[in-house]
């Protein structure tokens, strides 16, 4: 390395000290340079690059900061760039993505060169465009003098699709790249697209923010450029992507795009149609009302995007929006233009100023989408309801009294929402009429359903007994601080008495419609059925796309346990990949170092199969690469929305994740005739098994159930990624035994499938208080987890406890109301035990904490905080059952003082 180290990077290299380095080109130095980088970074002339070339230089290699040679080049070493950008000629300078050097040259190694600076590279500072853009100017014209010299294509994509045009378009310090290329070279065909289906204007219109009113811009959109005439950019403008979006529709919905009338005057006279529709069917007017409101404004995680700017921009932001409105309108656009849902664009707004001016344009105010849903009943099922607008709808005129595909008219909303009661007598006074849904159900009977109370009140008109169950309505949200918890103050008596009807009685929380569990039949038996078909729909498109991706699908969750209670909303499916147990076998010195995971590997005689890409170099199971390709399968189906073809559902956008943990998580919409407006939130786990494998000190035998068949199955290994603290994936695979306590818990006695079932009801918050401390507000359901619950009847019911062996009745399926009392009670009891010593072991792997083990950061750093939060929450449970507690020995000073910067979240994972 002595002749490495002699390369001083000051320019001073020569030929001979070069020949003398021989097969030793590549070695590095105690900064991992090897005399490629040093070449480069010192900006040697192009002899001294060429024949370190010709002896074998590698482009790949990086130094001690990540660095490889190309990488290495300097802030103004256009020169060095262009002698490079010679020997492309001779030599494969291709990335890891298939782009050529030029490809390069236009991101991230321009970056290098011209001086500019990502946001997110702080640390370097900003040289200015102007010097930008003559350093951009050089490069060019030394290109341009010598032309003959460069073999420079402008039309070459890379893996992605992507021609330099379209990475200089992503370029937002600077146009002068594509004005340069636009200006002087004739071979570009400005209509190639990327793998998305995007053109370079696309990609440009991305990054108008910083490009509004250039000089280039201008000229642009006037067609001066000669291969842009203006027929030519018309023709670009209309071209549409793989989600059938324009140009346009990509510049309104860019966020940081200054979409004003003056912009999309240019762009609009520049050619650009303004009806084309995406595939959700939508014009650049959807997409206008889209970017400004939430696209799902009726989620309760969302909010309006008015929220981000300071009240007192609001009102120019609702007049920009008129302006904008006005304009598209007066240029052709159709404001009645229904999407695919049958939704205008008014459907989508949720201003009342804005909604008012698109009525006054045409806007048509008795409009329905797909379902027969008016755009009255729209605003009812957003989230956060403006009563103003309800009120400037009945004044322009709207019709109260249209029912939807489903008998419902907008009074079934008010009461399934709970919506504000206030708007009743309104719509009272504008002849709305009580009418019965396709079910026969009337507005009130879904609001006592609901358990909306006061809304029953106004919209019950029926005889008395027509309704005799009521005791429901005295169990409402309720929010209780943690100090007036350790006063016993007289809001939690009060909450305690609303439980009295219940105490000594409460089976009958098991029958309540609002409350106890799910029976599969009529229309929830059809949302079952639907959410099956999609999933197995997701999966037929995975398998398709890959061939090794055979996968059998599990039904798994409460659903498959029968334990799902309150609503048909949240479904479990395992994804097994059966191949992957096939050709895999467990590192076991690897997994034994790290509890409750389970570490991959490729057996030998598959090293050469094609499976080999879903391996790492190590042979280790590449996590990352399976998920990866999951993911891209499941976004482009969920982006064109084939699979939601059922009528009584839609996908909820922005709701798809699956980076690293587990479960890929989405959510749909179901609008019904008993369930009118319900969100389902789906998770899909992929996972595999290897047959027979389970972990050292599994606890499986002497379970009620058959044994053999759970240690033949093998355990479920789940296929997850996990992140460094440098933010690298990394591959491990969560063990889990999911399928063995499927079986379990389906040959438990009936007591403790009802008392689980009623632990599980007692955590909802009508029933427990939430509790808030400063700075957070916790429900009990997400600190005290169905599956945490779970745990316990398993131990209580472990056929070698004492516990269960001193209870004769344990197997049968006959109890009585006491019994199963004190059943609810001895599982809180249990948890508060398993609290107190800070652990909760899991049933099949004793050495596993539930409390800890593969939950997020926070819950594993404060422990103790969670596990008295949790002994808060059991103890108002006890309480209200009838099990009189003492609150002064929870630790209420440590809850109080939890720092307001720590990382609250209910996302415990079961």
């Amino acid at each position: 390395m002595a002749e490495v180290e002699g390369i001083d990077g000051k320019g001073e290299l020569d030929l001979i000290r070069i020949d003398k380095l021989g097969e030793n080109v590549n070695e590095q130095n105690e900064n991992g340079n090897t005399a490629l980088h040093l070449a480069i970074s010192s900006n040697a002339d192009i002899g001294i690059l060429r024949s370190l070339m010709n002896k074998g230089a590698q482009l790949n290699i990086t130094n001690n900061d990540g660095h490889t040679p190309l990488e290495c080049l300097q802030h103004g070493s256009w020169k060095t760039a262009l002698s490079l950008l010679k020997l492309e000629k001779q030599f494969d300078f291709r990335d890891n993505n298939g782009g050529t050097f030029l490809h390069s040259l236009m991101d991230r190694l321009g970056d290098n060169i011209w001086g500019i600076v990502r946001p997110d590279d702080i640390e370097v500072g900003h040289i200015g465009h102007v010097e930008q853009d003559e350093l951009i100017g050089l490069f060019w014209e030394g290109i341009l003098s010598e032309i003959q010299e460069y073999q420079i294509d402008l039309n070459l994509q890379d893996n992605f699709g992507n021609t330099p045009l379209h990475i200089a378009a992503n370029f937002w310090p600077s146009s002068k790249n594509l004005d340069v290329m636009l200006t002087h070279f004739d071979n570009i065909d400005p209509f190639i697209r990327d793998c998305s289906g995007n053109s370079f204007l696309h990609v440009y219109l991305t990054r108008h923010s910083v490009h509004d009113e250039t000089e280039f811009d201008k000229r642009l959109f006037q067609g001066e450029y000669r291969n842009l005439s203006k027929h030519r950019m018309e023709k670009l403008l209309n071209t549409q992507n793989n989600e059938m979006e324009s140009p346009l529709h990509v510049f309104v919905k860019t966020q940081d795009n200054n979409v004003n009338v003056s912009n999309l005057r240019r762009i609009i006279e520049a050619g650009s149609s303004v009806n084309l529709r995406n595939i959700l069917g939508e014009t650049v007017l959807h997409c206008l009302f889209r970017r400004e409101f939430d696209a799902d404004c009726d989620d309760a995680d969302s909010t309006s995007n008015f929220d981000l700017y300071e009240d007192s921009n609001i009102e120019n932001k609702i007049q920009n929006i008129q302006e904008n409105c006005r304009f598209l309108v007066t240029r052709g656009s159709d404001i009645n233009q229904q999407n695919n849902k049958g939704e205008p664009p008014i459907f989508l707004a949720n201003s009342e100023s804005v909604i008012n001016t698109m009525l006054d344009i045409g806007a048509d105010v008795n409009i329905t989408n797909s379902l027969g849903q008016s755009l009255l009943i729209s605003v009812v099922n957003k989230h956060d309801v403006n009563l103003d607008i309800i009120r400037l709808l009945l004044i322009k005129g709207v019709n109260v009294n249209l029912v939807d595909i489903h008998g419902n008219n907008v009074l079934h909303f008010v009461a399934w929402h709970g919506t504000n009661p206030d708007i009743l007598p309104e719509l009272n006074k504008h002849g709305v009429s009580i009418v019965p849904d396709n079910l026969g159900q009337l507005p009130c009977t879904v609001a006592c359903n609901r358990g909306n109370n006061i809304q029953f009140k106004h919209l019950c008109r029926c005889p008395m007994e027509m309704h005799i169950q009521r005791e429901h309505f005295l169990l409402q949200k309720e929010i209780i601080s943690v100090q007036e918890l350790k006063e016993n103050s007289k809001k939690f008596d009060e909450i305690f008495q609303r439980f009295h009807p219940f105490r000594g009685n409460i089976h009958e929380l098991l029958h309540l419609s609002s409350f106890g569990p799910i029976t599969f039949e009529g229309e929830s038996e059809l949302i079952k059925s639907v959410v099956k078909d999609l999933v197995v729909a997701v999966c037929k498109k995975i398998t398709e796309k890959h061939d090794f991706f055979s996968i059998t699908m599990v039904d798994s969750g409460s659903v498959s346990e029968k334990t799902k209670i309150n609503l048909p909303n949240e479904f479990d499916f395992l994804c097994i990949f059966e191949e992957l147990g096939k050709i895999c076998f467990i590192d076991e010195e690897k997994s034994d170092r790290d509890p409750g995971y389970a570490y991959l590997k490729l057996k030998d005689k598959y090293k050469d199969h094609a499976c080999k890409v879903l391996f790492d170099d190590n042979g280790y199971l590449d996590t990352f690469e399976i998920r990866h390709r999951i993911y891209t399968v499941i976004d482009d189906l969920f982006l064109s929305q084939e699979i939601f073809s059922h009528p009584n559902i839609s996908y909820v956008r922005h709701h798809f994740k699956g980076a690293n943990c587990p479960t890929f998580h989405f959510t749909i919409l179901w609008q019904g005739c008993m369930y009118k407006h319900l969100k389902i939130d789906i998770d899909l786990v992929p996972a595999c098994q290897i047959v027979g494998w389970w972990p050292k000190n599994t606890m499986i035998n002497s379970l009620y159930c058959d044994t053999q068949k759970i240690v033949d199955e093998g355990a479920v290994l789940m296929i997850q990624t996990e992140i460094d603290e440098d933010d690298n994936p990394y591959s491990k695979q969560r063990i889990s035994a999911i399928r063995a306590e499927q079986s379990y818990i389906q040959v438990l006695p009936q007591i403790a499938i009802d008392a689980y079932l009623l632990s599980k009801i007692v955590c909802n918050s009508r029933i427990c208080p939430c509790l808030s401390i400063p700075h957070a507000v916790f429900q009990p359901r997400d600190i005290l987890t169905s599956y945490m619950l779970k745990t316990c009847v398993f131990h209580m019911f472990d056929p070698t406890s004492e516990y269960t062996k001193n209870k004769t009745e344990s197997k049968s399926n006959v109890h009585n109301e006491n019994d199963l009392h004190k059943q609810v009670i001895e599982i809180f009891n249990k948890m508060l035990q398993f609290l107190r010593a800070e652990n909760l072991p899991s049933f099949f792997f004793p050495w596993q904490n539930v409390l800890t083990f593969n939950v997020s950061l926070d819950y594993a750093r404060n422990n103790n905080f969670y596990c008295t939060l949790r002994i808060a929450f059991i103890k108002m449970v006890l309480e209200i059952l009838g099990e009189m507690q003492n609150f002064s020995d929870i630790n209420i000073e440590m809850l109080m003082e939890l720092d307001d910067n720590s990382t609250i979240n209910s996302d415990i994972s079961d």
